[in-house]
């Protein structure tokens, strides 16, 4: 049994989003819509409502704008987290490898687990099917997942909750979660699953004031990698991802000097070297 958490900007979309999760999760669930049409509440305090509002073991957080394509995927999500109970966070898009370097739920597609169709809003293009299954399995472990639909325990949720004191706004909740969580249990990609996110993600301001703030909080547990990473190439790495954050900057508008000052606090304590 499963509680669908929705935080939606109009009634509308929530209604459709309701209506598909309805037709295609095959397990007894409640849809939980949390309508935040002028943007007053960010997306964690919404969440933690949704949390508090839940009645299921199970809970799903997904964006207003994703559409679920594959059939009883909640029988999916129940049993695979009945099967391994060392799970804490199921998504269908994760980073092997999460940096010191700010950036969102993954820096670089050769560590991303994933499974989704990408559609676009903010350019036109045609759909993309992402499938990216390095360990051919129905199941990828990863340090970090993507929130436009992800999966935890309630008991997990209450515990964790989303910082809604440092997050007010739309950005880093999803990365957040997953380096908490991370903590002490296990995340997971799974490919058993599809969907369709009709949006793309957009590097603007508030995301990387949101982000900044992330790093500053996980800097103790950066950088978090599973798998096959090899401790010598990390400093190489760091330094690959440092120069794309920068460019993100630059592509996005901001002032380096207002962002760059900021990094070498998240480079200090383990890649000095990198500043030199």
């Amino acid at each position: 049994m499963i509680s669908v958490i929705i935080c939606s900007r109009t009634v509308a979309q929530a209604e459709i989003v309701k209506l598909n999760v309805a037709e295609t999760i095959g397990e007894a669930h409640e849809c939980i819509i949390l309508v935040n049409s002028d943007g007053a509440l960010g997306i964690a305090e919404c969440y933690n409502q949704g949390i508090e509002l839940s009645k299921y073991e199970i809970l799903c957080f997904m964006h207003d704008d994703v559409e679920m394509r594959s059939g009883n995927w909640g029988e999916i999500v129940v049993r695979t987290f009945m099967h391994n109970p060392k799970l804490g966070l199921l998504g269908i898009a994760g980073s092997k490898y999460k940096p010191v370097c700010p950036s969102s739920w993954y820096c670089d597609i050769s560590s991303i687990c994933c499974h989704y169709l990408q559609g676009f809003s903010h350019k036109a293009s045609q759909d993309v099917y992402y499938l990216i299954n390095p360990d051919e399995s129905t199941l990828s472990q990863v340090a970090s997942i993507d929130g436009c639909w992800m999966c935890t325990r309630k008991t997990i949720a209450q515990e964790i909750g989303f910082d809604s004191t440092l997050l007010k706004h739309f950005h880093g909740y999803d990365l957040d979660f997953s380096l908490a969580v991370g903590a002490c249990w296990q995340i997971m990609v799974t490919f058993e699953i599809l969907l369709r996110h009709s949006s793309e993600g957009k590097f603007g301001p508030i995301w990387f004031e949101e982000i900044l703030k992330v790093h500053h909080k996980w800097i103790h547990r950066l950088p978090v990698f599973v798998g096959d990473v090899i401790p010598r190439d990390l400093a190489f790495e760091e330094e690959r991802f440092f120069n794309k954050f920068k460019q993100q900057a630059i592509d996005a508008g901001i002032a380096l000097e207002k962002l760059v000052p900021t990094c070498p606090v998240f480079f200090a304590s383990r890649n000095a070297e990198l500043m030199s």
